[in-house]
């Protein structure tokens, strides 16, 4: 049964929510969507900016250079405000009749969004960029009086909108864990030690306090929330790139790493989302995919909101352990709270069960209360806020009654705080997991007095739920007290236990103890046959720095064989916790690939430029994974190592395991050698450079990659080529003459490759730094009417160079059928004789047809002369009278808007009206657009983000209609409203308000008609 429990304008605009003990709903409101928190899709300026923040500071800093593009300035960011509103069903009928302001004032330019709540005896936690915030109720007014920061520093960068700190939950350790997003982060602990990452989203814990902040996890995009499940195992849901790639459930195991960087988001082209896309981290499995990221569980999904792990009480036995996923999609019509299992799969896990467990809402968060309902938080409609929203409840009539929830309920109104001993521990094995919970809590913050009753429980109790939670109460107590032993003594002798979920968590609990007695203890379960119980005393071993294990850890790598990854990366994280370089650079010889990758591995996580000895493992995987680290984090010291390995990618290079490698392997280092030598900048590295474009055995995509390395050789980018980093090149000065040479050598075989991209690309670049190349080709190919457009316009820039040949050069091109060919020609007469052009252009214009009208006025465009002016002028005039054809419309008015005069804007006016609301100037975009363009557009457009909404051919989102055969549903005039103006109409099932945000402020009218063009072209 769903029932509508609070609406607006109880609460507007809910982006997560809590319940506390009494029954009370917190709920985290927005009103700072880019009004204050902002996106870059819609600030394209500051991206680059952006990528190389280091500091919340910075992004302060950014904000106020780039004021001025703010209507009111700095105000911008100040203007709204987030806040926690407090919602109570005080009458008791099943639905809120009090709303109060919790806590507010959340406007600081930096802040927000305030985007994780969790409530706990008095204690309200608020996770609000760029702080963990500690709020109290004092006097019991229901109003925050005190206000604690407990950490500061996060949310470094922009990023995309929603990619904020959220996701605050209890962990059975008793710790508070959260995420963020891939804003990042630039945090100094309690005790003085600096986490950083600014660019990644991460997941963290700390003690109550604040104190002992950790980074969990890290590599997400996107982790909204995180849910334990009964057996102590931390699950999130990360979100797509939209770039073809889909939306994860992860298992967030303690120091994984995932695989995004922020950066990715913006690179585009044949590089699109860098090695997310490229090298396939997305996904679950595959054969070649990097070995230093842990793959998610599955694909659920396409945008994860709200997580939480069913308690216990309220629905059928079949929801046991299972999880609850709100699957945000823009539109309440895809949008629906899902439901899976995830089950024991060797060490890691699979999903069962996923199924639609609540449908068309558009969920943000999802709990449960005490009272055996699921609340559900509902944003109600689109992407953008609109001062409305909702929280439902859902539950079984069935179970209303059911004696467990009443008794859950009363437990928590009351408190634990007052329950005795012995029915704390009858407590630890409750059907509901808050219960056992908070139980377990309250005993271990008791003392030591809870050391013999947790012993009892665990050594004596049957039900397998009931020890967990004593053995966690039990490693709680060993940390509060400070002493391992109180841990070592009660649990040291279920390592034998028969129950492998037993052996596993005890192992996990003595290795955070600390107490290295039980070192050769745990090195015995490494061998255990439950891969769960080897995962987790492997971890063990390796946080105790207990070196003797280090054989055993070994044997577990070797056996494993890379088959279970999880192992592999116990292993890996208990190499790198013992910290013993030596032992590890003598096993960077072993026979085993299995054990040298998991070393690899390690060096990589300390930053450690031995990694350097793998780019010559006989194994092309490893190598390809040194490759990876060295570039990619980067270790700098190791660069030369990689910017050598240039030359066995050379066509007289000595045999190389590497000649025989997979393309995969083979195309990883090559990227990020050839990124080396950019970055080098010396003559000899771009003759190596070169060398491998002409080396025919390479993978045409990195032949391509080292000409286009060799275009950018004098002046490098000051972003990564491989991950699109912020990594601007040393200063130095380069040798532009040996350089040249090097093209002078190089681009007149290139030019003859049989690849024509490889080819055209050669030409252009020699035609830019006026090479000579074999003028017979170039004449051939410039006057063949088969040849491709850019090939030949390639060879008629080479051919303008020579004053002999510029001449007959543009003539040949302007007598073309070729339309794009004919245009470059007057382009080139333009800024030769720009008298002559304008005679060619106006008898073009009036006797062309309209792709070779739409050339002729881009090269209009470049002539700043009275009779260009004059043209134009009566162009605008032919606009407003309806003589000019549509299909030029959008052409001569964005030529138009960029002149000044009088006359000009006058006629503007004429033809647009002097009150346009902004869409008016993209009227005529309905037809004459480029089509291949336009499906650049819709599937790479940063900010126009089609593909976040909308499938196409199977990839994307399903919030909005699928475009894949739209030409049949939509003509050109449809297609044009539904861009400009995509609220008029709603496609049927929808909903009733469009999720699609105005195009008009990312797009131009040329992109919108581009888009048309193509959309028309799916039939």
């Amino acid at each position: 049964m769903v029932e509508t429990w609070a609406s607006d304008p109880m609460l507007v605009d809910p982006v997560a929510f809590c319940i506390d003990a009494q029954g009370r709903v917190y709920v985290a409101e927005t009103a700072r969507q880019e009004r204050g928190v902002e996106d870059t899709r819609s600030q394209p300026y500051w991206n680059l900016d952006d990528i190389s923040l280091q500091t919340v500071e910075d992004r302060l800093a950014m904000y106020q250079e780039w004021a001025h593009k703010r209507p009111n300035g700095m105000g911008h960011y100040t203007e709204y405000e987030d806040r926690i509103r407090r919602l109570v069903d005080e009458n008791g009928d099943g639905r809120a009749d009090s709303s109060t302001i919790y806590s507010d004032g959340y406007n600081e330019p930096l802040d927000g969004t305030g985007s994780g709540v969790l409530a706990h005896r008095g204690t309200v936690y608020y996770t609000n960029i760029p702080h963990l915030w500690m709020l109290r109720d004092t006097d019991g007014d229901g109003v925050a009086d005190s206000k604690v920061s407990l950490l500061e520093g996060f949310g470094i960068r922009i990023a995309l909108r929603g990619h904020d700190m959220h996701g605050l939950t209890w962990g059975p350790d008793g710790r508070l864990y959260w995420s963020i997003g891939d804003r990042g982060y630039n945090v100094v602990s309690q005790e003085g030690t600096r986490l950083k990452d600014p660019t990644s989203g991460a997941v963290f814990r700390c003690e109550p306090d604040g104190s002992n902040l950790e980074v969990f996890h890290t590599g997400l995009r996107n982790p909204q929330e995180l849910a334990f499940d009964d057996y102590g195992v931390l699950f999130t849901g990360d979100n797509n790139s939209d770039a073809g790639d889909r939306a994860r459930l992860v298992h967030v195991a303690e120091g994984g790493q995932t695989g995004w960087r922020m950066e990715y988001q913006t690179l585009g082209g044949v590089n699109t989302r860098g090695p997310w896309v490229q090298e396939g981290l997305w996904e679950t499995h595959h054969e070649h995919r990097p070995a230093w990221s842990l793959p998610p569980v599955a694909h659920v999904g396409n945008g994860p909101s709200g997580l939480v792990h069913y308690p216990g009480l309220g629905l059928d036995d079949r929801y046991d352990d299972h999880f609850f996923l709100c699957n945000f999609s823009g539109s309440p019509g895809h949008s629906q709270v899902k439901s899976f299992a995830v089950k024991p799969d060797g060490a890691g896990y699979e999903v069962a069960d996923v199924h639609d467990f609540a449908a068309k809402v558009l969920c943000t968060d999802v709990d449960f209360g005490y009272d055996g309902r699921m609340y559900i938080s509902d944003w109600v409609e689109g992407w953008e806020q609109a001062e409305n929203g909702r929280i439902l409840t859902i539950h079984d009539p069935r179970h209303v009654a059911d004696p467990a929830i009443a008794e859950s309920r009363d437990l928590f109104m009351t408190g634990f705080e007052e329950l005795e001993d012995h029915h704390l521990a009858r407590l630890l094995g409750h059907q509901d997991q808050r219960v056992r919970l908070q139980s377990q809590f309250e005993l271990a913050w008791r003392g030591d007095e809870s050391i013999d009753i947790f012993g009892e429980v665990v050594r004596s109790d049957d039900r397998q739920l009931a020890r967990l939670h004593a053995i966690w109460g039990l490693g709680m107590l060993g940390r509060l007290t400070g002493d391992p032993t109180v841990v070592t003594g009660a649990l040291r002798p279920l390592l034998l236990d028969p129950d492998p979920e037993i052996r596993g968590q005890v192992a996990r609990v003595l290795g955070e103890a600390g107490d290295p007695q039980v070192g050769a203890d745990l090195v015995e379960l490494i061998f255990d046959p439950e891969p769960r119980v080897v995962y987790h005393a492997t971890m063990a071993v390796g946080r105790l720095g207990y070196t003797e294990g280090m054989d055993a850890i070994t044997e577990m790598l070797w056996s494993n064989d890379n088959q279970d990854l999880l192992l592999r990366h116990a292993g890996v994280m208990a190499l790198t916790w013992l910290d013993d370089r030596e032992a590890l650079l003598a096993m960077s010889r072993d026979e085993f690939p299995a054990v040298r990758l998991a070393v690899l591995l390690s060096l990589r996580r300390m930053h450690d430029s031995a990694v350097e000895v793998f780019l010559q493992d006989p194994d092309p995987f490893i190598a390809a994974e040194a490759a990876r680290a060295i570039n990619d984090l980067p270790l700098e010291d190791s660069m030369p190592a990689l910017l050598d390995q240039l030359r066995i990618f050379q066509a007289d290079a000595p045999a190389s395991m590497m000649h025989d490698a997979p393309e995969q392997e083979r195309t990883a280092v090559l990227r990020r050698a050839l990124n080396a030598g950019i970055r080098s900048g010396r003559s000899e590295d771009a003759a190596a450079v070169a060398a491998v474009a002409l080396n025919e055995a390479n993978p045409p995509a990195m032949r391509r990659e080292a000409v286009a390395v060799l275009a950018d050789w004098p002046e490098p980018s000051v972003r990564d080529r491989v991950n699109g980093a912020y990594r601007p090149v040393p200063d130095g000065d380069r040798d532009l003459e040996a350089w040249n040479s090097v093209l002078a050598r190089a681009l007149p075989r290139l030019v003859q490759d049989e690849d024509a991209e490889l080819a055209t690309s050669a030409r252009e670049l020699a035609a830019a730094h006026a090479i000579t190349l074999d003028d017979t080709m170039t004449w051939a190919i410039l006057r063949d009417p088969e040849a491709g457009t850019r090939e030949r316009i390639a060879c008629l820039r080479q051919l303008q160079s020579s004053e002999a040949d510029r001449a007959e050069a543009m003539k040949v091109a302007m007598d073309a059928e070729d339309v794009r060919l004919r245009g470059a020609g007057m382009m080139i007469l333009a800024d030769q004789d720009p008298a002559a052009a304008m005679q060619r252009i106006k008898s073009d214009l009036q006797w062309g047809d309209v792709d070779l009208r739409q050339e002729s006025l881009r090269v209009l465009g470049t002539i700043d002369t009275p009779e260009a002016y004059q043209v134009l002028l009566d162009l605008v005039g032919q606009v407003q009278s309806g003589a000019l054809p549509v299909a030029l419309h959008v052409d001569v008015l964005e030529l138009a808007r960029l002149r000044k005069g009088d006359a000009m804007e006058l006629l503007l006016i004429l033809s647009k009206g002097d009150s346009d609301d902004g869409t008016a100037w993209y009227e005529s975009a309905w037809t004459g657009g480029d089509a291949e363009r336009g499906r650049a557009l819709v599937l790479y457009h940063p900010g126009a983000a089609c593909i976040r909404c909308h499938a196409i051919d199977g990839h994307g989102g399903i919030a909005g209609p699928d475009l894949s055969m739209v030409g049949d549903r939509l003509d050109r005039a449809a297609l044009l409203e539904s861009i400009i103006r995509p609220g008029a109409v709603i496609t049927e099932g929808y909903g009733e308000v469009t999720a699609m945000p105005e195009m008009t402020e990312h797009l131009d009218p040329r992109d919108v008609r581009d888009i048309v063009e193509y959309l028309s072209t799916r039939r």
